[in-house]
C-alpha cells in the first residue's frame, strides 16, 4: 500500500443545536499526480436531539423500531477533566447493554441529492470504556427491506472498537480504534459518478472532537466502491437507522449534505500534501488498512 497525505480545514464548532459545517473546511484526496479539493456546504439535513428533555425516548419524537422506546435523550458525556467537545444539551443515549435498533422519521420527501453530487453523511459518536459500547449509523430508503442499506459508518461495539464503514452490502472495519469517553465526528463521503453510478466511491473520515485537531482519512488508497446502481444509490436516501447501539453509547448531530467540487488540479502537491490557500498550516493524514467484518 502507498502512503497518502490529505489536508483539511477544520470544521467550525457547534453552537447549541446548530450543526455548523462551514465552507472553510476542505478535504483533499491525493493521488500521485492529482488532487480533488472538497469545499462543503452546510447540511441539507440535520437531525439532533436539542428539542428533547432529559430521559425522553426517541419513540415520542417519531422514531420507530424496537429500540426507539428504549433510547433516550441525555446530556452529552464528558471525559476526564470534564472535556466533551459536544456542546449540545442533549444527545441520544443507548442506555442498557441491549443491542438497540431505531429508525428516524423520514428526512426528505423529495430527493435531496443528484448523481452529480459528492455527498457526506456524518454524526457525532461517543462510547464508554466497556468493549461492548458502540454504535453505527446506516443510511437507507424507507421502502427497502430492513437488511438493505445505502451506506453506513460507526464504532464497532466489540473487540478493539474500530471505526467501520458499510458499503457494497457489508461492513468493513478499519484498524483505528475509538477511545472511550471521547466524542468523534465520523463522516462517510460518497463521490457519486454520474457517468457510471457503479463506479461511485466512498471515503471514511474521523475527527476527534474532544481533543481537537483535523480530519483523518481512513480509507483504501483509491476509495472503496459503494456497490451502487442507477436504481440503488445514495441520492435516494430518506432515513437514518441507528444500529448496534449499545451499552451507554451516545450519538448526536446526524447530518447529510453536499460537498462542492472544483476542477481537479495536479498543482501544489508538495511532499504528497495539498497546501490549501489561506490555511497557513497543513495537516498530513494517512489511510489505514481494512478488514471485512460481519454486522
Amino acid at each position: 500500500m502507498k502512503l497518502h497525505s490529505t489536508s483539511v480545514l477544520v470544521r467550525s464548532g457547534f453552537s447549541r443545536s446548530v450543526f455548523c459545517l462551514t465552507a472553510s473546511m476542505a478535504m483533499s484526496l491525493a493521488s500521485a499526480d492529482a488532487a480533488v479539493v472538497y469545499s462543503p456546504e452546510t447540511p441539507r439535513i440535520l437531525l439532533d436531539f436539542e428539542g428533547m428533555t432529559a430521559d425522553q425516548t426517541l419513540s415520542s419524537t417519531g422514531w420507530t423500531s424496537t429500540g426507539a422506546a428504549n433510547i433516550s435523550a441525555k446530556a452529552p458525556r464528558t471525559g476526564s477533566g470534564g472535556a466533551t467537545g459536544n456542546v449540545a444539551l442533549q444527545a441520544a443515549d443507548s442506555g442498557s447493554a441491549s443491542d438497540w435498533v431505531a429508525l428516524s422519521p423520514g428526512q426528505t420527501a423529495t430527493p435531496a441529492f443528484s448523481l452529480s453530487d459528492t455527498i457526506y453523511f456524518s454524526a457525532y459518536m461517543n462510547r464508554i470504556s466497556s468493549l461492548a459500547s458502540g454504535s453505527r449509523v446506516l443510511i437507507r430508503r424507507s421502502s427497502d427491506p430492513s437488511t438493505q442499506f445505502l451506506g453506513g459508518f460507526g464504532i464497532v461495539n466489540s473487540g478493539s472498537n474500530y471505526f467501520t464503514a458499510y458499503y457494497d452490502g457489508a461492513w468493513h472495519s478499519t484498524t483505528v480504534s475509538a477511545a472511550a469517553n471521547k466524542w468523534y465526528e465520523v463522516a462517510l463521503v460518497i463521490q457519486m459518478n454520474a457517468a457510471d453510478v457503479s463506479q461511485s466511491l466512498g471515503y471514511l473520515y474521523v475527527r476527534n472532537v474532544t481533543d481537537g485537531g483535523g480530519y483523518e482519512l481512513l480509507t483504501s488508497e483509491a476509495g472503496f466502491n459503494m456497490g451502487y446502481s442507477e436504481s440503488f444509490n445514495a441520492t435516494q436516501f430518506d432515513t437514518f437507522r441507528l444500529a448496534n447501539f449499545r451499552n451507554s453509547a451516545q450519538v448526536d448531530n446526524l447530518a447529510a449534505g453536499v460537498i462542492a467540487i472544483p476542477e481537479p488540479s495536479g498543482a501544489a502537491l508538495i511532499g504528497g500534501s495539498l497546501l490549501l490557500a489561506g490555511l497557513g498550516r497543513k495537516a498530513s493524514k494517512f489511510f489505514q488498512g481494512w478488514k471485512t467484518q460481519g454486522q
